[in-house]
C-alpha cells in the first residue's frame, strides 16, 4: 500500500479549494497531492503523520503542507468525543509564486517554501487562522485574498516538522501505511508482530525497530491505543455492553480488557462512560 495521490481541483469560480469537515473519526489514510494545505482543526484530538514525523495533536491546531509531502490524521475518541470539526483549504503553489518579485511579499513566500517539511500551529496563533478562515466559501474574492495572506503570515513564526532527510512516502511510507492499515482492518482479531512483519515483508525483529522509530510505540502498544480508542467509541452508546465493547475490539477476556483500558485511560470503561455522560 503506496501513499495515495490525491487529485485536487478548486472549487468553480475559484483558485482555492474549500472543504468544511465535519467528521466522527479520521481514519490512517496516507495521501499527498500537488498543491498547498492548510488544515485548521477546531475540534478533535488525536495523531498526525508529516513526512516522517508522527506526532499527537490536540485542537485548536492548524498544519500548513506542501506539495508532495506524505500526510495524515487518525482522531482519538479518548480525548475529545466525535464529532471532529476542521476545514481544509488548499491552493496551487503557482498562486503565490505569481507575486515573485514584490518585496512584501518575501516572507510568504519563505514560509511557503518551508512548508515542504511542515508547519504546525497550537494555541492561540491555531484559533486566529481558524478565525480567519471561518466561512471563507463565502467570502467576496478580495475578503479571500486578504485572509488566505493573512493566514499563511501567521505561519512565519512555526518550526518545519519533518526532518530534512528523504521524506517518508520514498521509503518507509508504505510499509509503514501497509502495516497500520493492516492492524486497523484486522484489530478485532488475533494481531501480533509476526503477523504485521510478513504485511511489511520484514523480519520481526526489524520491523519491531522500525515501527518504534517511526511512531514512537511499541506494535503492541500501538494496537492497545487502538483498540482502546475504538472501544471508546463504542462506550459512547449507553445501551452498548461494556463486554461486547471489549469483544469487539479484540481483547478476549473483560479483565485484560480492564488491565489495559486502566493503562491506557487511567480510569476502568464504567468510569470513562459515567464522566463521558455524566
Amino acid at each position: 500500500m503506496r501513499p495515495r495521490h490525491e487529485p485536487v481541483t478548486p472549487d468553480q469560480g475559484s483558485a482555492f479549494r474549500c472543504l468544511p469537515r465535519r467528521v466522527t473519526r479520521y481514519g490512517f489514510n496516507l495521501h499527498q497531492h500537488g498543491v498547498v494545505e492548510l488544515h485548521a482543526i477546531a475540534r478533535g484530538a488525536g495523531s498526525a503523520v508529516l513526512g516522517d514525523r508522527v506526532l499527537p495533536w490536540k485542537a485548536p491546531a492548524a498544519f500548513l503542507i506542501g506539495p508532495g509531502l506524505v500526510h495524515t490524521w487518525t482522531s482519538d475518541p479518548r480525548l475529545v468525543p466525535p464529532p471532529h470539526h476542521s476545514l481544509v483549504l488548499q491552493w496551487p503553489p503557482e498562486l503565490l509564486r505569481r507575486l515573485a518579485g514584490v518585496p512584501e511579499a518575501d516572507q510568504l513566500m519563505a514560509v511557503q517554501e518551508r512548508c515542504a517539511r511542515g508547519l504546525l500551529l497550537t494555541g492561540e496563533a491555531a484559533v486566529g487562522v481558524a478565525r480567519l478562515l471561518s466561512g471563507f466559501d463565502t467570502l467576496p474574492g478580495h475578503q479571500r485574498i486578504s485572509r488566505w495572506l493573512e493566514a499563511l503570515a501567521a505561519f512565519a513564526a512555526a518550526r518545519p516538522v519533518a526532518s530534512p532527510r528523504a521524506p517518508l512516502g520514498q521509503d518507509a511510507a508504505p510499509r509503514l501505511a501497509a502495516v497500520c492499515a493492516w492492524l486497523d482492518e484486522h484489530l478485532a482479531e488475533p494481531v501480533g508482530l509476526a503477523g504485521a512483519a510478513r504485511i511489511a515483508g520484514m523480519h520481526p525483529q526489524a520491523l519491531a525497530r522500525f515501527f518504534r522509530r517511526h511512531t514512537g510505540h511499541s506494535l503492541i502498544a500501538y494496537v492497545h491505543d487502538l483498540r482502546i480508542g475504538r472501544a471508546c467509541h463504542l462506550l459512547l452508546d449507553p445501551e452498548r455492553r461494556i463486554t461486547a465493547c471489549a469483544h469487539a475490539v479484540g481483547f478476549n477476556g473483560l479483565a485484560h480488557f480492564n488491565r489495559v483500558f486502566r493503562k491506557v485511560q487511567g480510569c476502568t470503561p464504567q468510569a470513562w462512560r459515567a464522566a463521558v455522560w455524566g
